[in-house]
């Protein structure tokens, strides 16, 4: 890609081409992704729809290792960085079959061989996004403090996960083409892993689309194949697909938001459907002139609801609209025990001023949590069992206390201020849909994982220094 291809951070050509050259070039990078999507990708989906999972994983991990190491001796760094977004699902799904760590590893690589290739090109990003040097010194902070409590490396860890995510995703967002890119590939990707799921549904006792039992190996989660598919469903969805270079291809989106907003009810990840329809909810919103044609849309969601809830695979989806709006469930079913945390995690830290100040220490929310159940009556679940926190502000703010997280909470905030004034001033809605979908899911998990960064990392496209959207098609604002 040439200098010229490459933009300036936040000003994102969202343009279908702007000359031959470009265009051709444009072509090329997107063919490269493709390929090496579909070459890792393809072999894995048929081999674990047919339940050969060991064979599946070790496929994977052959073919993208073999391509990343081409790639990476002919220095093309924006590719890898491409394929290791587009491919995050599966690399997520099959980690086991390399080592745990291998997410943080590759991802690391990817970014070092993009800082060999052009120093400046990072010195440049970290000038343009101060977001993002602010989120990194905390979480290295954090981690270092979770060293120094547990002596354990692998507490925390994670958030190197989100780090390199989404300063993957920032360097990727340099240039619409390889966003494009990266972010069609993901729909492939997601895509390939949700029907290579599909025949093991009902395998587990959850009985969900994303979590099966194959070759005797439990594997996946559903919201680690539901948030992708609730990002690439606002992709497909948010300012007209402008961001997928699709803002001229109606038939292609609405065809491809069939199997994605499917694949994403099976799920039944009730925090992969919020992230979906707070997205929606903003396009009504801020959306005047397309508030008929997202109507519509909704109608035909509705729709597509009802036609699985009548098919075979209707059950787990009545199952968690029953578990989230059943007349008969009180709070702490319709978390799934999650207010019984948020309880545990209040007590924690009034408990002294010092909790209050400085919390019970880096790393020890599991311990913390076994704990405080067993010594309030109210609370029910898992009671003196050690469990993460299910949620990014309760972990930090039980562990590190005020001075953990106001630092998260302002960064939040000051993030979610500049993006929705740059959506304002430019009438783009996927950065802050994402950035909303990012805040919703640290509400609920961790968010330390690759598509919590890669949401972020979208985000902060619109809070970088002199971001523009000046080169996006008009016919594409929401304002119109």
């Amino acid at each position: 890609m040439s200098t010229a291809a490459l933009g300036a951070v936040g000003g994102i050509a969202l343009a279908d081409g702007t000359n031959a050259a470009a265009a051709t070039a444009a072509r090329r990078f997107w063919r490269k992704v493709l390929f090496v999507t579909l070459a890792c990708a393809g072999p894995a989906s048929v081999l674990l729809a047919a339940g050969s999972v060991r064979l599946a994983g070790l496929f994977f991990w052959a073919i993208l290792g073999v391509l990343l190491l081409r790639l990476g001796a002919l220095g093309r760094a924006d590719v890898v960085l491409c394929v290791l977004l587009a491919l995050s699902p599966w690399i997520n799904l099959l980690r086991g079959f390399a080592f745990y760590n291998v997410v943080i590893a590759v991802f690391f690589a990817g970014l070092a061989l993009r800082h060999a290739r052009s120093p400046q090109g990072f010195a440049s990003l970290l000038r343009q996004q101060p977001l993002l040097k602010w989120i990194g010194v905390w979480m290295v902070a954090y981690y270092a403090l979770t060293l120094v409590t547990t002596y354990q490396y692998d507490v925390n860890l994670r958030v190197f996960e989100f780090l390199f995510a989404a300063a993957a995703t920032l360097v990727v967002g340099r240039s619409q083409e390889m966003l494009a890119s990266a972010l069609k590939c993901l729909m492939i990707s997601v895509i390939s892993v949700g029907m290579a799921l599909l025949p093991h549904t009902g395998t587990t006792s959850a009985d969900r689309l994303g979590i099966a039992m194959i070759d005797g190996k439990i594997l996946g989660n559903p919201i680690q194949l539901g948030v992708p598919l609730a990002l690439t469903f606002l992709a497909l969805f948010v300012d007209r697909g402008s961001w997928l270079g699709w803002s001229r291809r109606p038939v292609w989106r609405i065809a491809l938001l069939v199997p994605v907003g499917g694949l994403l009810v099976l799920t039944t990840s009730r925090v992969s459907w919020l992230v979906a329809a707070t997205g929606v909810l903003c396009v009504l919103v801020f959306g005047r002139r397309t508030r008929l044609v997202t109507a519509a849309a909704v109608l035909g969601g509705a729709l597509l609801l009802q036609a699985i809830r009548w098919s075979p695979l209707g059950a787990p989806v009545d199952a968690a609209i029953a578990r989230t709006f059943g007349s008969d469930r009180d709070v702490r079913n319709r978390t799934s025990g999650r207010s019984d945390q948020w309880i545990v995690a209040y007590h924690a830290v009034q408990e002294s001023a010092k909790s209050l100040l400085i919390g019970h220490g880096a790393g020890s929310g599991p311990e913390v949590y076994a704990q405080k159940s067993s010594e309030i009556s109210s609370v029910e679940f898992e009671v003196g069992r050690q469990m993460a926190l299910h949620s990014l502000y309760m972990q930090v703010a039980v562990e590190t206390g005020l001075v953990g997280f106001l630092p998260l909470l302002a960064w939040l905030v000051f993030a979610m201020v500049r993006v929705t004034r740059w959506t304002l001033q430019h009438g783009l809605l996927f950065p802050l849909v994402c950035l909303l979908g990012y805040a919703l899911v640290a509400a609920t998990v961790s968010g330390n994982d690759t598509t919590s960064g890669i949401l972020a990392g979208i985000g902060l496209i619109g809070a970088a220094r002199g971001a523009t959207g000046r080169v996006v098609r008009r016919r594409t604002a929401i304002r119109q």
